[in-house]
């Protein structure tokens, strides 16, 4: 094994990004009990409390001079196996590891990494808070376009393969993917909470961008041929495509709030998105309630629908 100078940049670093996590805590060869209530001893625990929820992160450090064989991965799994309050296992080595440990380490849910790697962002990202942020790809696919026309005309459209649209109260023309584009961007929010249910309901999805589909209806419209003949224009059909990127908040804090008798009356949360976005989330008794901050305007949010991934259906409210 080294000397361990690299153990102790890791800890320091650990250290360094929840220092200011008010319900976060580091501890350093802890000793915690297994179901036999025999103490084993983790390196690094990383123990907080997120909306009620305890979340304990078991990481194991190896300073060794090669690649951690499987052995200690295995040893490592079985440890953790056995303490049940360990949500998260992380093995963390100096040099890598062998291809048999990156194996057993996929098979045992075991996230691997290099000392030389393990950064401030990745460390935040291990609480389960952050925000779905949608990015709107302006990507169009499966476009069909509907006109009315014999089928003889249609074959001219087809093979003309028209672009721009024009119209008959307006002496502007605009290509397809500029009326698209306008679409996307006057109808943000609801293509966003479509393309959220598709999330929520499409398992196992290998894409990053998820479909939206949507239907234009036009009058008045048409497009011309090469020959200069005028064919309306009645429905554009096509799916946007929109990824999903998940932020870490910028901050994370908690409070408890107490009548004058001292007495607890709820829990709150609140995360800082950014300089003017924040979110507030109350715990009182068995309920959790959200709020918005955007600048100065807070609002109260409402649960619209729940998804039951059991029956793979939703229904309305909470």
């Amino acid at each position: 094994m080294n000397n361990g100078k690299q153990f102790e940049k890791t800890i320091a670093l650990i250290q360094e990004t929840f220092k200011d996590s008010e319900y976060t805590q580091i501890f350093r060869n802890y000793s915690i009990p297994n179901s036999s209530g025999r103490n084993r001893e983790i390196d690094v625990l990383i123990a907080s409390k997120i909306n009620g929820f305890e979340m304990n992160i078991a990481i194991e450090c190896k300073d060794y001079k090669g690649k951690i064989p499987v052995e200690k991965l295995e040893a490592f799994h079985g440890k953790c196996e056995r303490i049940k309050s360990i949500n998260k296992k992380i093995f963390i080595s100096a040099n890598g590891f062998q291809t048999d440990a990156v194996n057993a380490a996929e098979t045992f849910g075991i996230e691997l990494m290099t000392a030389e790697s393990l950064t401030r962002d990745f460390l935040l990202q291990l609480l389960p808070v952050r925000q779905i942020k949608p990015n709107f790809t302006y990507k169009f696919n499966s476009l069909v376009l509907t006109f009315d026309a014999d089928e003889e005309t249609l074959k001219k459209v087809h093979k003309d393969s028209p672009n721009i649209i024009y119209s008959v109260d307006d002496s502007n023309t605009k290509s397809i993917k500029q009326i698209l584009a306008e679409v996307v961007n006057n109808n943000r929010m609801q293509i966003f909470n479509a393309a959220l249910l598709n999330w929520m309901t499409i398992k196992d999805y290998k894409s990053e961008d998820f479909p939206v589909n949507f239907t234009l209806t036009f009058t008045n419209s048409y497009v011309k041929t090469s020959e200069g003949q005028n064919i309306d224009l009645l429905e554009l059909n096509c799916n946007t495509m929109i990824n999903f990127q998940f932020v870490t908040p910028d901050n994370i804090t908690g409070r408890t709030l107490k009548d004058n008798n001292g007495n607890i009356k709820a829990n709150a949360i609140n995360i800082k998105l950014g300089n003017e976005v924040q979110s507030d989330i109350i715990m009182k008794d068995d309920e959790m309630h959200f709020y918005a901050t955007d600048g100065d305007k807070t609002t109260k949010m409402q649960t619209l629908l729940t998804y039951d991934s059991k029956a793979g259906k939703f229904k309305k409210g909470g």
